[in-house]
């Protein structure tokens, strides 16, 4: 890749991650409830970091719970002839029906961080139960004494210099939006 082919994947990831913060808010207003799989499905895409597969679960060490919230694969992409933060409705609608991600949304274990436990162990089990076969992850603090935790695949596109720039800093946008109390 030449310097000007990588200087533009730059300038289209950052403009991107730099849209998700007013897509949230525009979210927000519409009283979606499906916001955490928005912003997951805007990181994963082609046009950010590229991955082949991604689940969001959140740690709740206070109520003793890992849930899984969103996942995405690129075999299952939305595609509408738009972006999906244009067609709310439609991509809650596509995420519904997603088998991908009704087996992350359906798992459901104790907290790692109550339980003194390592995440390389939920990791795995995760694998097994959802379907992952190169995974790596990354975990980090929330409001509220909660943890993120992002399993996930590469894609065949993904850039390693920007995604190591730029990835686990990213994955914070997850912590704006709402822990859905049902999903």
């Amino acid at each position: 890749m030449n310097k000007n082919d990588s200087l533009l994947r730059h300038k289209n990831l950052l403009r991107s991650l730099n849209s998700i913060p007013k897509q949230i808010i525009a979210l927000h207003s519409s009283d979606s409830d499906n916001v955490p799989a928005f912003v997951l499905h805007g990181l994963c895409c082609n046009d950010c970091f590229g991955l082949s597969k991604a689940a969001y679960f959140v740690d709740n060490p206070d109520f003793n719970f890992v849930k899984g919230i969103a996942g995405y694969s690129q075999d299952e992409s939305y595609s509408n002839g738009g972006t999906l933060w244009e067609s709310p409705q439609s991509f809650t609608d596509f995420t519904k029906n997603s088998k991908f991600n009704s087996k992350v949304k359906s798992f459901d274990n104790n907290s790692v961080k109550r339980n003194n436990n390592s995440y390389d162990v939920i990791v795995k089990q995760i694998c097994e139960e959802i379907g992952f076969k190169n995974p790596d992850y990354c975990s980090w603090d929330m409001k509220h004494y909660n943890h993120g935790l992002l399993v996930y695949e590469k894609g065949n596109d993904t850039q390693s210099d920007l995604f190591d720039e730029h990835f686990a800093d990213s994955l914070h946008l997850l912590s704006f939006c709402p822990i859905p109390v049902t999903s």
